[in-house]
């Protein structure tokens, strides 16, 4: 870490005060949250979107999804990209659903330790330790705290973890951000930090004359 680190507190408290609380979603469908955030990588929200509506027009029961063709459940996603790799991933998985609680569920999570329901979901084909954390945050809300390109960003312009060199998101380097993350109100400010992100701190462009965070982050450009 640098000479100075911002502190997540301090970084949670100004960031609310500029963007609010993400409000608190009513019961989610479980499935639906891990099937919208399969088809969240490597695309725009915008896309994603789309495709979550689409696929979810021609597949409104997550049972019939078991024995479509990879080929059916693929048109759909077209607009997301890699759309037969995700459609196997997404078969596959609710396959392994069915094989392990008899049924395409993910309930049994929620009785679950936060680190053996991330573990569970990791072993689906397709899920890597942003979508089970993602899940995790918004569909059972477990106190776990998923980091995205514009998070591992400014977690390393905050002092959070040290500079990766331009280097994509890594597993040690997630993890230290989870663990030095206060689990109050996760959620808000994962949100908030991606509005950040977007808005004042990204890749190639700063606004640090005018970021909410300007009299905590010790990073300047």
């Amino acid at each position: 870490m640098g000479a100075r680190v911002a502190d997540p507190r301090d970084v949670d408290r100004l960031l609310l005060a500029h963007y609010g609380k993400y409000p608190a979603p009513g019961k989610p469908r479980l499935l639906d949250e891990l099937l919208y955030f399969m088809l969240s990588t490597r695309t725009t929200t915008r896309s994603c979107e789309q495709a979550f509506r689409a696929f979810k027009r021609r597949f409104p029961r997550h049972d019939a999804i078991l024995d479509a063709p990879v080929e059916t459940l693929a048109t759909p996603l077209k607009c997301v990209g890699f759309s037969q790799r995700r459609a196997t991933d997404i078969r596959a998985s609710w396959r392994m659903l069915k094989e392990h609680f008899g049924r395409v569920t993910l309930a049994p999570l929620a009785k679950m330790p936060a680190r053996e329901a991330e573990d569970f979901l990791m072993a689906l084909p397709g899920v890597g330790t942003k979508i089970a954390r993602c899940f995790l945050m918004f569909g059972l809300r477990m106190s776990v705290f998923a980091v995205d390109t514009h998070i591992w960003r400014i977690s390393q312009r905050l002092g959070w973890i040290a500079d990766q060199g331009g280097r994509a998101p890594r597993q040690p380097g997630v993890d230290a951000i989870q663990a030095f993350i206060p689990m109050g109100d996760a959620v808000s400010l994962h949100v908030n930090m991606i509005f950040l992100g977007r808005d004042f701190c990204a890749a190639h462009e700063t606004r640090c004359g005018t970021c909410p965070l300007r009299t905590v982050c010790p990073f300047k450009r």
